[in-house]
């Protein structure tokens, strides 16, 4: 006699399968830096001609919204900042672009704004100015027009006709 099958068997059944057909594939760990200690250290800003130095909630919020699970990937796929006037979230939006792109192999970071201009004099303006203040960055980053290129790494699109590549 066959005894009943229940929604729990069917779903062990299924992982188990999925488990034998992806068995040779090797567990791929990805280790991305800690977001907020890479920020602090490489997105420079002009007014101190240093890296940018983060209030602590901005830290504790940073942290947070961009933990990733032992595979790398993020816990939140949509992130929404909101601040008082003046409180450096363009600024810091451009840092986490950066971030995001200096760290992912073979991915895009996209500069969106409600027109143009607006995506260009904030965000992407700010991305470009602290890789002309880093020390290093300024060197090894490839400018082109809506394109810059490092190998294996990600592309940041800015609509100042230019890419910048990490």
């Amino acid at each position: 006699m066959i005894g009943a099958v229940t929604t729990d068997d069917l779903i062990l059944l299924r992982e188990r399968r999925r488990r034998q057909a992806t068995a040779h594939l090797a567990p791929r760990e990805v280790v991305r830096p800690d977001p907020v200690a890479w920020i602090e250290a490489n997105f420079y800003i002009p007014e101190t001609r240093a890296p940018l130095q983060l209030a602590p909630y901005q830290r504790d919020v940073l942290a947070r919204a961009l933990a990733t699970d032992k595979d790398g990937r993020y816990h939140y796929s949509t992130i929404l900042w909101g601040d008082i006037k003046k409180s450096a979230k363009s600024t810091i939006a451009a840092a986490v672009a950066m971030y995001i792109a200096a760290t992912t192999e073979w991915g895009s970071v996209y500069i969106v704004a409600n027109d143009l201009k607006q995506a260009d004099s904030r965000v992407g303006y700010y991305i470009r100015r602290a890789i002309q203040l880093h020390p290093e960055l300024r060197h090894t980053v490839e400018k082109s027009p809506f394109l810059s290129r490092e190998p294996k790494r990600s592309n940041v699109a800015t609509p100042h006709r230019e890419e910048l590549s990490f």
